[in-house]
């Protein structure tokens, strides 16, 4: 199981980016959208709903779980490079994000590997995969797309604006964004359960994927 941010209004622009990485690295391997994982791979020791109840009872102490899209981050770890949105989080979710670990820790068995992910406060790694396990020929491609085109970056991140007039209030990826969902996800990687923030609502993964409810509840939200 992992605990994650979903994106939800800028899932659209996240999408186009992706796809445009995609075609412009030669990836063979990317998420379609890049989520923000809060606590990795774990199993539990109570039910799925127990630990949304722990997520919601912890989150609800924080009024500003915001965070910044801001720009690429490419990193060598125990299994490869990762590619990346870096990510800036604002210091509520910093201390949400080690409080919500250390309030699920003794309900969760963690592999070694994972406890290690998830324990730092200030040195979690805060960020949105775009693509993991790369070798190293993949890495440096990845390394001179980064260095040589910074406008290109840009201006992939701020597609949408023009192409569809109901995301015209939503910021550019490269900027501020705020945590609306947090995502407890199965093993399988499927959707258990959702914490709304701002409705203070658990949803069941019919709920979360509605698309009825994210137009009903988001339509208008600027961020």
């Amino acid at each position: 199981m992992i605990i994650e941010i979903r994106p939800i209004i800028e899932r659209r622009r996240l999408k186009l980016c992706i796809s445009s990485l995609k075609r412009e690295l030669g990836l063979e391997k990317a998420h379609r959208v890049p989520h923000i994982t809060l606590v990795y791979n774990f199993e539990s020791r109570i039910q799925p709903y127990e630990l949304a109840k722990i997520i919601q009872k912890i989150a609800r102490n924080y009024n500003s779980l915001n965070f910044e899209y801001a720009g690429w981050e490419l990193k060598e770890g125990i299994h490869g490079y990762v590619f990346a949105i870096k990510i800036i989080p604002s210091r509520q979710l910093m201390d949400f994000r080690f409080e919500l670990y250390n309030g699920i820790k003794n309900f969760i068995i963690e592999n070694t590997e994972a406890a290690n992910y998830n324990k730092p406060l200030d040195k979690f790694w805060f960020h949105a995969a775009i693509a993991f396990h790369l070798n190293k020929s993949v890495a440096n491609r990845i390394d001179r797309f980064i260095n040589k085109k910074p406008t290109l970056l840009q201006r992939l991140f701020r597609l949408g604006n023009s192409i569809n007039n109901s995301y015209q209030k939503v910021h550019p990826l490269f900027g501020k964004s705020a945590v609306l969902r947090i995502t407890l996800l199965l093993d399988n990687r499927h959707i258990a359960y959702e914490y709304d923030t701002l409705q203070d609502r658990i949803l069941n993964r019919q709920e979360a994927l509605s698309t009825f409810t994210k137009n009903k509840i988001y339509k208008y939200i600027e961020i």
